[in-house]
């Protein structure tokens, strides 16, 4: 399984505690001596060319709140707006990572279960496969999605399994919450980014379907992986034309649920790839366990089901005998994929895990808000008015403020989990969200942020490391704008860029 890893240009990990040590001194390469009392150039400046950037086309309209904060001196450069309340995209994942890792430890693994409910006589199970979800997100991952469950089938084999005449039962009750966040676009429902979470998913709960043009005037050829006939229905549209086209069009049907594919694809443009969630996360598990039994040689009779669909259904572990265990990669590279992929469904099952502690309590986002309101008073971040309606930051309920968020940045570096959280956001021009961008400017390899983009929305929140001189803590929140998303990057982007050697 793949997971992305920074490179540690910007903060070495064993540099970091001189990064936090209370009135350390840093020298600028200009003429050296002890800054902390030293006047801040420019920030007059700072703030009028944020008021220019309001008075441009397509930004007129827009709400722009900015924090950076010098982390050695504890001055504030800048500080447009911090107090008030913004969209914060995928920023609130930054909320999440730092949730987690306190509350879990950058170690902790999360556990999918496989055990058998009855006995086993000649080679039959007399009873169900009961399948338990433990939130790992991963789980269905790599080159073969279906290895972990071959592994658990191949070793049942050897040991003379043959046959299971109930059902695979999925059990999903460490999560109180649906599968989708609160204040989500229903519109979104045919995208990745929106696909369900849940204490059991398995491939990312999404299925990858994979166009290929083909004879002129006919529908391209369709792959699907993982092929899992029953996971996923499809009414594919297309049409192969010559050149041109309109292009892959991707809709949700409701009546019965599936992807509805229709457009143009030409015979020249190659293959195209779609990810369209599945409607059951759980189901969809259930049913990658039994098909990879079957390949294992294994019959399983009865289908795949969910264990509160079961009437009078209860499990606990005591019932049944366990048969297998997968664990998740570390909590630290889980928020490391999270924070460079800005992966939302790892988001929303990291919120609520860390909502149910190592104490394994029931998961549930409003227990995730109570541990995170507790984690920021600890801190000493004022939460007022923060409100975290999801884990991810896909939902437009929720709201932070760039103090909070720039907050939260200053004092995660000085917990036991700073560096991981420090060492998993993406790195300026060299990796995830921000692979490319700030390339060739002063930020390439200086920066590490989290992204955050809705319709109309841009973040950028994270640290700035200029030669000489002390990190910089800082938030950029903008909302109501009208010129495009690259432009408002852009704007962005060339401000904390200048930053580095603090030019305005």
């Amino acid at each position: 399984m793949k997971h992305f890893s920074s490179p540690n240009l910007l903060f070495p990990r064993k540099a970091l505690p001189l990064l936090v040590l209370p009135g350390l001194v840093f020298f600028s390469c200009a003429g050296g001596g002890d800054v902390r009392n030293a006047p801040i150039p420019g920030e007059k400046a700072w703030a009028a060319r944020l008021e220019g950037l309001l008075s441009k086309p397509g930004f007129t309209t827009a709400h722009l709140g900015v924090v950076v904060k010098d982390l050695a001196t504890k001055k504030v450069i800048c500080d447009r707006q911090g107090g008030r309340a913004f969209l914060p995209a995928s920023n609130m994942k930054l909320f999440t990572g730092a949730l987690a890792l306190d509350r879990l430890g950058p170690s902790w693994q999360a556990v999918t279960s496989l055990y058998r409910r009855g006995r086993v006589e000649n080679g039959v199970l007399q009873g169900d496969l009961i399948l338990v979800g433990g939130g790992d997100p991963t789980l269905g991952r790599g080159k073969d999605s279906l290895q972990a469950f071959r592994d658990w089938g191949r070793r049942l084999f050897s040991q003379g399994l043959r046959r299971v005449t109930g059902k695979v039962v999925a059990v999903t009750d460490l999560f109180q919450d649906p599968p989708l966040g609160e204040g989500w676009a229903w519109d979104d429902r045919a995208h990745p980014w929106s696909a369900p979470f849940g204490a059991l998913v398995f491939h990312e709960s999404v299925v990858d379907l994979v166009l290929k043009p083909r004879t002129l005037g006919a529908p391209p050829i369709l792959e699907e992986f993982p092929e899992l006939p029953g996971a996923l229905r499809v009414w594919n549209r297309c049409v192969t034309v010559g050149e041109g086209g309109k292009g892959l069009r991707v809709s949700r049907r409701s009546r019965p649920p599936g992807a509805l594919l229709q457009g143009e694809l030409p015979l020249s443009g190659g293959t195209v790839k779609w990810s369209f969630p599945v409607e059951d996360p759980a189901l969809f598990a259930a049913l990658a366990l039994k098909r990879a039994f079957q390949e294992a040689g294994i019959q399983v009779e009865g289908p795949p089901v969910r264990a509160d669909e079961v009437p009078g259904f209860r499990w606990e572990a005591s019932q049944g005998t366990l048969l297998g265990r997968v664990l998740s990669p570390p909590l630290s590279k889980m928020v490391e994929e999270m924070f460079q992929r800005s992966q939302n469904l790892f988001a929303e099952n990291l919120f609520r895990l860390a909502g149910s502690g190592r104490e394994g309590g029931k998961a549930s986002a409003e227990a995730a808000r109570a541990a995170l309101a507790d984690l920021l008073a600890k801190m000493g971040v004022d939460g007022g008015g923060l409100v975290a309606a999801d884990g991810s930051g896909l939902s437009r309920m929720d709201q932070v403020t760039p103090r909070q968020v720039a907050g939260l940045l200053e004092r995660a570096l000085k917990q036991s989990w700073g560096e991981d959280f420090l060492q998993g956001l993406p790195l300026a021009g060299r990796g995830g969200t921000l692979s490319r961008r700030f390339k060739g400017t002063r930020g390439e390899g200086r920066i590490r942020a989290k992204t955050g983009t809705l319709t109309r929305v841009a973040a950028l929140s994270g640290y700035i490391m200029r030669d000489g001189r002390p990190v910089l803590a800082f938030s950029w929140l903008i909302q109501g704008f009208t010129a495009p998303q690259a432009e408002a990057r852009a704007e962005m982007d060339r401000f904390l860029a200048d930053l580095v050697d603090g030019t305005p």
